[in-house]
Protein backbone atom coordinates (compact mmCIF):
# COMPACT_ATOMS: atom_id res chain seq x y z
CA UNK A 1 0.00 0.00 0.00
CA UNK A 2 1.30 3.42 -0.91
CA UNK A 3 2.08 5.93 1.75
CA UNK A 4 0.08 9.14 1.58
CA UNK A 5 3.12 11.20 0.51
CA UNK A 6 3.60 8.89 -2.49
CA UNK A 7 -0.01 9.41 -3.56
CA UNK A 8 0.50 13.17 -3.35
CA UNK A 9 3.79 12.82 -5.25
CA UNK A 10 1.88 11.12 -8.06
CA UNK A 11 -0.69 13.95 -7.91
CA UNK A 12 1.98 16.65 -8.20
CA UNK A 13 3.69 14.85 -11.09
CA UNK A 14 0.30 14.66 -12.85
CA UNK A 15 -0.29 18.35 -12.13
CA UNK A 16 3.08 19.25 -13.66
CA UNK A 17 2.30 17.08 -16.72
CA UNK A 18 -1.06 18.87 -17.17
CA UNK A 19 0.62 22.28 -17.00
CA UNK A 20 3.51 22.36 -19.48
CA UNK A 21 4.24 25.95 -18.48
CA UNK A 22 5.76 24.55 -15.26
CA UNK A 23 9.44 23.86 -15.65
CA UNK A 24 11.36 22.16 -12.87
CA UNK A 25 14.83 21.01 -13.82
CA UNK A 26 18.33 21.25 -12.32
CA UNK A 27 18.96 24.51 -14.18
CA UNK A 28 15.50 26.11 -14.07
CA UNK A 29 12.57 26.28 -11.70
CA UNK A 30 9.65 28.17 -13.20
CA UNK A 31 6.13 27.98 -11.80
CA UNK A 32 3.85 30.56 -13.42
CA UNK A 33 1.71 32.67 -11.13
CA UNK A 34 -1.59 31.30 -12.46
CA UNK A 35 -0.78 27.74 -11.31
CA UNK A 36 1.53 28.55 -8.37
CA UNK A 37 -1.12 28.39 -5.59
CA UNK A 38 -2.34 24.94 -6.71
CA UNK A 39 1.22 23.70 -7.18
CA UNK A 40 2.29 24.78 -3.69
CA UNK A 41 -0.89 23.36 -2.16
CA UNK A 42 0.16 19.96 -3.50
CA UNK A 43 3.82 20.62 -2.59
CA UNK A 44 2.85 21.46 1.03
CA UNK A 45 0.51 18.46 1.23
CA UNK A 46 3.33 16.18 0.08
CA UNK A 47 5.63 17.53 2.81
CA UNK A 48 2.94 17.33 5.51
CA UNK A 49 2.06 13.78 4.53
CA UNK A 50 5.70 12.75 4.48
CA UNK A 51 6.18 13.93 8.07
CA UNK A 52 2.93 12.26 9.18
CA UNK A 53 3.91 9.02 7.42
CA UNK A 54 7.40 8.89 8.90
CA UNK A 55 6.93 10.13 12.45
CA UNK A 56 3.24 9.43 13.08
CA UNK A 57 3.42 10.03 16.83
CA UNK A 58 5.07 13.39 16.17
CA UNK A 59 2.02 15.60 16.60
CA UNK A 60 0.80 13.76 19.67
CA UNK A 61 4.20 13.90 21.37
CA UNK A 62 4.74 17.57 20.58
CA UNK A 63 1.21 18.76 21.40
CA UNK A 64 1.66 18.26 25.15
CA UNK A 65 5.18 19.68 25.18
CA UNK A 66 4.20 22.79 23.20
CA UNK A 67 1.10 23.42 25.27
CA UNK A 68 2.91 23.03 28.60
CA UNK A 69 5.85 25.13 27.44
CA UNK A 70 3.58 27.94 26.24
CA UNK A 71 1.56 27.82 29.46
CA UNK A 72 4.60 28.04 31.71
CA UNK A 73 6.08 30.87 29.59
CA UNK A 74 2.82 32.82 29.88
CA UNK A 75 2.52 32.20 33.63
CA UNK A 76 6.07 33.31 34.34
CA UNK A 77 5.80 36.32 32.03
CA UNK A 78 2.59 37.45 33.74
CA UNK A 79 3.76 36.84 37.30
CA UNK A 80 7.08 38.62 36.73
CA UNK A 81 5.68 41.42 34.57
CA UNK A 82 7.81 40.48 31.57
CA UNK A 83 6.92 41.28 27.99
CA UNK A 84 8.04 37.81 26.96
CA UNK A 85 10.46 35.04 27.74
CA UNK A 86 12.74 34.62 24.78
CA UNK A 87 13.69 31.22 23.46
CA UNK A 88 16.27 30.49 20.77
CA UNK A 89 14.65 31.24 17.39
CA UNK A 90 14.59 27.77 15.83
CA UNK A 91 13.36 26.20 19.09
CA UNK A 92 10.69 28.87 19.31
CA UNK A 93 9.65 28.06 15.72
CA UNK A 94 9.41 24.38 16.67
CA UNK A 95 7.32 25.14 19.77
CA UNK A 96 4.98 27.47 17.84
CA UNK A 97 4.57 25.27 14.75
CA UNK A 98 6.26 21.88 15.01
CA UNK A 99 4.78 20.51 11.79
CA UNK A 100 5.66 23.71 9.94
CA UNK A 101 9.28 23.52 11.02
CA UNK A 102 9.59 19.84 10.11
CA UNK A 103 7.99 20.28 6.70
CA UNK A 104 10.22 23.27 6.03
CA UNK A 105 13.21 20.93 6.18
CA UNK A 106 11.83 19.05 3.19
CA UNK A 107 11.64 21.84 0.60
CA UNK A 108 15.00 21.16 -1.02
CA UNK A 109 14.64 17.36 -0.99
CA UNK A 110 11.17 17.60 -2.60
CA UNK A 111 12.48 19.89 -5.33
CA UNK A 112 15.42 17.49 -5.85
CA UNK A 113 12.88 14.68 -6.26
CA UNK A 114 10.80 16.70 -8.74
CA UNK A 115 13.94 17.64 -10.70
CA UNK A 116 14.99 14.02 -10.95
CA UNK A 117 18.12 14.54 -8.85
CA UNK A 118 16.88 11.75 -6.57
CA UNK A 119 14.43 8.88 -6.83
CA UNK A 120 11.53 8.27 -4.41
CA UNK A 121 13.50 5.66 -2.43
CA UNK A 122 16.50 7.92 -1.93
CA UNK A 123 14.23 10.87 -1.14
CA UNK A 124 12.39 8.83 1.47
CA UNK A 125 15.56 7.54 3.11
CA UNK A 126 17.35 10.90 3.27
CA UNK A 127 14.28 12.91 4.24
CA UNK A 128 13.15 10.46 6.93
CA UNK A 129 16.59 10.55 8.52
CA UNK A 130 16.59 14.34 8.34
CA UNK A 131 13.21 14.89 10.01
CA UNK A 132 13.67 12.18 12.65
CA UNK A 133 17.03 13.66 13.63
CA UNK A 134 15.64 17.21 13.75
CA UNK A 135 12.55 16.11 15.68
CA UNK A 136 14.64 14.34 18.31
CA UNK A 137 16.95 17.34 18.72
CA UNK A 138 14.14 19.92 18.94
CA UNK A 139 12.02 17.74 21.21
CA UNK A 140 14.99 17.32 23.56
CA UNK A 141 15.73 21.08 23.53
CA UNK A 142 12.06 21.90 24.07
CA UNK A 143 11.81 19.51 26.98
CA UNK A 144 14.94 21.01 28.59
CA UNK A 145 13.52 24.50 28.16
CA UNK A 146 10.15 23.47 29.64
CA UNK A 147 11.92 21.80 32.58
CA UNK A 148 14.03 24.92 33.21
CA UNK A 149 10.97 27.18 33.14
CA UNK A 150 9.09 24.76 35.41
CA UNK A 151 11.92 24.83 37.95
CA UNK A 152 11.92 28.62 37.83
CA UNK A 153 8.19 28.69 38.49
CA UNK A 154 8.58 26.27 41.43
CA UNK A 155 11.01 28.74 43.02
CA UNK A 156 8.13 31.27 43.11
CA UNK A 157 10.13 34.30 42.01
CA UNK A 158 8.59 37.64 42.78
CA UNK A 159 10.84 39.75 40.60
CA UNK A 160 13.08 39.50 37.56
CA UNK A 161 16.40 41.24 37.28
CA UNK A 162 18.41 42.15 34.21
CA UNK A 163 22.16 42.11 34.23
CA UNK A 164 23.42 44.53 31.60
CA UNK A 165 26.24 43.13 29.53
CA UNK A 166 29.04 45.20 28.16
CA UNK A 167 29.03 45.70 24.41
CA UNK A 168 32.81 46.02 24.51
CA UNK A 169 33.84 42.43 23.99
CA UNK A 170 37.45 42.16 23.01
CA UNK A 171 39.01 39.14 21.36
CA UNK A 172 42.40 37.88 22.59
Amino acid sequence: MSKSWQVTYDDIKGFIAQHPSIEISPGVTSIPTDVRPDFYRLFDTLRDNFVKDNIPDFLEQTRALCSNHEGIRNNLSTSLGLEEIEVETSLNDFLRSPLGLMTGLLSDPVFDLLMGKSDPGTFEEISARKIVSAFEAFFHQGYKSWLTLSLLQLMSPDNAYIVPLSNDISAP
